[in-house]
């Protein structure tokens, strides 16, 4: 099927509803809803990953002649008015013709990605505009064929792609999406994998890799040059519409991932990102060994009980809006772009056309500091004109020489110099990265690792803040990796052998301690992975001095 054919063609799209009817007509027999009547049911989506606004979008390529007939028809009567012809509007264009220029048959050509980017004319505008609107009217029209006509409850979403270009194409998705309830991205963050066909969705033996840890901004591509904070846990709030990111991993091989549970938790809390889907399981036990996209293993999943209270209990407090950028709808359609995308390297940390701290007009507005996304919120909105931007003055939250960047809340801190997030919260403290460079000390919470890298946080399961709490979780985390696995040396090296199973993690050793004045009474039981108490582990001490047991990643605290 090609790509975009769903935003064109009328015969597919009266299948699609077809689908939608009898997908939301489907009744549960135990309870008797349908679908579209089911609370249960939160979100329908409508497209997965495609747009007119892609590379995918190729004109004259992996596009027919008879799907690219309706697109140059449509394109043709969205910018002739009674009166008017095309053969006037492609002189008052001038410039040479593109294939698909027949003015006598009614139709305009259409621009492939790079050409519409680069050209930036008035063709290239309407070009751009008119695959916007397209989207829009196809995402609105379905949004209320649901509502409407299929009654369906929950909330709609239209897409979640990306664009071929973040700056330009990006801001008019947005736009075209935000006619639905609410927002979604997809993301993925690992180190360079090469070395066959297959890197894209397994991992094999005799393949190249290099290990990659977010919170040092690492490249994930082998060729990359320098750092880039452009992480998919970054968040932008678009025309105040609730959002999600429905697919996110830190794909293996990798050891650096146990660090995305927690700030997937607690920096998608400080952005008001309202849920995460992680990607993925494949059955409903725990993964045997390691998968290029697995999360049901002891470093993703393993950490889920502490992080996701920490999030859906709001342990972690939301961010003030850092940047609120309005942006005129005319010149999203004129190809002027947004100054406020997620992906950016991080020498624009140091651009001097940065604004900061002030109400800037919207034209002045080029660029934002990436680093912001890690202080607050990110607004964007789309209007029929521009108005003031509000940017805050994220000096006083950012050290570049120290590398740390310090959240509005004051409860969070990114140092991506020694790769290390701290949380300081009431309910909830701890930290993850390299933890080994020295002892963590936080408001109620000391921690002193003796494993490089991993996670270590403390979080209150009575609703009490850690200093009073009579009931808390202790959670370790450090590397997984397959029973066997081998890859000698360092930097980008070849996978000698993937191992087999077990998922095996590198031992914990360490210490933690609560100070507060009842600590050495406070009883640490370990737990096992189900959460029971188990009766094998040593003894972990109390609560002002707890050894972290090699193999134990769970201990109650309290009563």
């Amino acid at each position: 099927m090609p790509f975009a054919l769903l935003y064109i063609d009328e015969r597919f799209q009266a299948i699609y509803r077809g689908w939608w009817k009898a997908l939301l007509a489907t009744a549960n027999p135990y309870t008797g809803l349908t679908i579209a009547d089911d609370p249960a049911v939160a979100i329908a989506e409508l497209v997965n990953e495609d747009s007119c606004l892609f590379w995918t979008f190729t004109p004259y390529k992996a596009i027919p002649a008879e799907v690219m007939a309706q697109f140059e028809q449509r394109f043709a009567r969205s910018l002739t008015k009674p009166g008017s012809s095309v053969a006037e509007v492609l002189a008052a264009w001038g410039g040479a013709p593109v294939q698909g220029d027949d003015a006598a048959n009614g139709r305009i050509g259409l621009l492939p990605m790079w050409d519409l980017t680069q050209r930036k004319d008035a063709r290239a505008q309407a070009n751009a505009r008119f695959l916007a609107e397209l989207q829009r009217e196809f995402y609105a029209g379905t949004r209320d064929y649901l509502r409407e006509k299929l009654h369906f409850r929950g909330s709609v979403c239209g897409s979640n792609w990306i664009t071929a270009d973040a700056r330009l194409l990006g801001p008019l998705d947005k736009w075209s999406v935000a006619t639905c309830d609410m927002m979604d991205h997809h993301g993925y963050y690992g180190g360079p994998h090469v070395g066959s066909d297959r890197v894209g969705y397994s991992v094999n033996a005799g393949e190249r890799y290099d290990d990659a840890c977010a919170l040092r901004f690492d490249p994930t591509e082998a060729e990359a040059k320098g750092r880039s904070p452009a992480l998919p846990i970054m968040d932008i709030t678009y025309d105040g519409k609730p959002a999600i990111i429905s697919e996110i991993g830190w794909t293996q091989p990798n050891r650096f991932r146990a660090d995305m549970p927690l700030i997937a938790a607690a920096y998608g809390a400080l952005q008001g990102t309202d849920g995460f889907c992680f990607f993925a399981t494949s059955s409903r036990t725990w993964d045997q060994t390691i998968g290029k996209f697995g999360i049901h293993d002891p470093a993703i999943m393993g950490q889920f009980p502490a992080a996701a209270l920490m999030y859906r209990t709001g342990m972690v407090a939301p961010g003030d809006p850092v940047v609120s950028v309005h942006l005129a709808l005319a010149d999203l359609f004129a190809l002027k772009g947004s100054p406020v995308v997620a992906a950016a390297s991080l020498d624009d940390l140091r651009a001097r056309d940065v604004p900061t701290g002030a109400t800037v007009a919207a034209a002045a507005v080029t660029a934002i500091d990436p680093l912001a996304y890690l202080v607050g919120r990110v607004e964007v909105a789309v209007g029929e004109a521009a108005a003031p931007a509000i940017i805050a003055d994220l000096a006083k939250r950012i050290d570049r020489a120290a590398g740390v960047v310090t959240s509005t809340t004051a409860q969070l801190a990114w140092n991506h110099q020694r790769g290390l997030v701290t949380i300081d919260t009431p309910m909830a403290q701890g930290a993850t990265g390299f933890l080994a460079q020295a002892p963590i000390a936080l408001g109620c919470v000391r921690v002193a690792a003796g494993f490089e890298y991993g996670a270590v946080v403390v979080v209150a399961l009575d609703g009490r803040p850690l200093t009073q709490s009579k009931r808390m979780l202790l959670q370790v985390m450090s590397e997984e990796s397959n029973f066997g696995w081998s890859a000698p040396g360092t930097g980008l090296r070849a996978i000698a052998s993937i191992g087999g199973p077990p998922v095996v993690v590198r031992a914990f050793s360490g210490s933690v301690s609560l100070g507060r004045a009842d600590a050495a009474a406070l009883a640490v039981t370990p737990l096992d992975a189900n959460g029971y108490p188990d009766t094998s582990a040593a003894g972990a001490g109390h609560a002002n001095a707890i050894t972290l047991l090699p193999g134990t990643m769970y201990y109650l605290i309290g009563e």
